[in-house]
């Protein structure tokens, strides 16, 4: 039995936001995590148990385990560069959002967004302009839809 394509697409678009939405914790935690693999030292000899199947030299299972860590620094990296690749008005968009992510979902501070924004594009152009609501949205469901496209290209989402 198949998804349907609607099913899917929403699936796929979720994924991108949440990566651009939470992409420094994301980061942060990542960092972490290599410096522990990396700094880990070994078992004493005698506390170390052979399995069977498992990569057995300390030096195989911390490659192994940085390996799985793969697919997360492929998205960090999308992450960057989708962000390098906006344009400047939507950067700011993408910053706002990862500021206010919480109140994302159930849209309670797309006014704030909105304002917000406004007041920035403003300052930087040096003249009164504005965004609504429904502004930001559209600009961020294009954020996201350049997002897919990008993820699919690489083979992130499937």
């Amino acid at each position: 039995m198949s998804k349907s394509l609607d099913k899917e697409v929403a699936r796929d678009r979720r994924m991108v936001a949440d990566w651009l939405l939470w992409y420094e914790e994301r980061k942060q935690e990542y960092e972490e995590l290599r410096e522990e693999i990396l700094e880990s030292s070994p078992a004493p000899l005698h506390d170390r148990v052979p399995v069977k199947g498992k990569i057995s030299d300390i030096t195989g299972q911390k490659g192994s385990m940085l390996g799985d860590k793969g697919k997360i620094e492929e998205w960090l990296n999308l992450c960057e560069e989708i962000e390098k690749r906006l344009p400047w008005k939507m950067q700011i968009l993408l910053r706002l959002k990862r500021k206010y992510k919480v109140g994302v979902k159930g849209r309670p501070v797309r006014w704030l967004i909105a304002l917000e924004l406004s007041e920035e594009i403003s300052r930087k152009i040096g003249k009164e302009w504005y965004i609504g609501e429904d502004g930001v949205d559209k600009w961020w469901q294009r954020v996201v839809t350049y997002g897919v496209i990008l993820a699919a290209k690489r083979g992130l989402v499937k």
